[in-house]
């Protein structure tokens, strides 16, 4: 088969993912308000981790894989870049940390890929300015089918550079080793439908990100600390009371 005719075959079935897609959103619109209004009713509370992105951080238990930091979702399915940034001020007040994850719906959508790295690094760079002590966590978009490997791979590239350049506040996450399969597509085990991931896949991306994420859990006083403290004896209060009475 030519090239001409492999790209007029991936011209139409982008085509048909975008079509399929506008679809997609006027059937999710009421949940994406339902979810957006409660973003602006609902301020998140201070020291927070935020998990920012579509639904693949909408679709993530992330209070129960992280039970040891605050954590809180922001996530709101079908959403692409410029849909996550105007919804910013919602999203982010004061957090620690900030794991965005955005970029597959552009690709579907058929946004071309300079406009989804503009967008991110504007996300990038709110956050920033609206959080000087967070610390940003720019996740690789994550592998899907293999039709869409190379993209992914050219968007990570962007990506990874616009998080080198904004170093040490903005740091790149790759999730390609533990999602990806020695192809390039998203492993099969961990996804009903090429895109979106199981309860497999899941437990595979918060075991890659878990130290990243603990790292800012509550410092709390350790119970073998309370334990392993020599019980105070009479003599030893006696004699502190005594050395404590005022002249």
């Amino acid at each position: 088969m030519s090239h001409k005719n492999l790209t007029s075959r991936s011209v139409v079935r982008r085509y048909m993912d975008a079509a399929a897609f506008r679809t997609f959103e006027r059937a999710t619109r009421p949940a994406r308000v339902a979810r957006t209004s409660q973003f602006e009713a609902v301020p998140i509370p201070e020291g927070s981790v935020v998990f920012l992105g579509a639904s693949m951080i909408e679709q993530g238990l992330w209070d129960a894989w992280f039970p040891t930091v605050r954590a809180v979702n922001r996530g709101i399915g079908g959403e692409t870049t410029a849909d996550i940034r105007r919804r910013l001020a919602s999203s982010i007040a004061s957090p620690v940390a900030v794991f965005l994850l955005a970029g597959t719906n552009d690709l579907t959508r058929g946004v071309p890929q300079v406009q989804t790295v503009e967008e991110v690094r504007r996300i990038v760079d709110t956050i920033i300015q609206r959080a000087p002590g967070c610390t940003v966590y720019l996740q690789s978009v994550t592998p899907r089918g293999l039709r869409y490997r190379d993209e992914l791979v050219r968007l990570n590239g962007e990506l990874r550079s616009l998080a080198e350049a904004r170093a040490p506040r903005v740091k790149y996450v790759d999730l390609w080793p533990v999602l990806a399969d020695r192809e390039g597509a998203l492993i099969s085990e961990f996804t009903h439908d090429s895109v979106h991931l199981n309860g497999s896949g899941y437990a595979a991306w918060t075991s890659a990100i878990r130290p990243l994420v603990e790292a800012f859990a509550p410092s709390v006083p350790s119970p073998a600390t309370e334990i392993n403290r020599p019980p105070a004896t009479p003599k030893a209060d006696a004699k502190q009371r005594s050395t404590n009475a005022p002249a």
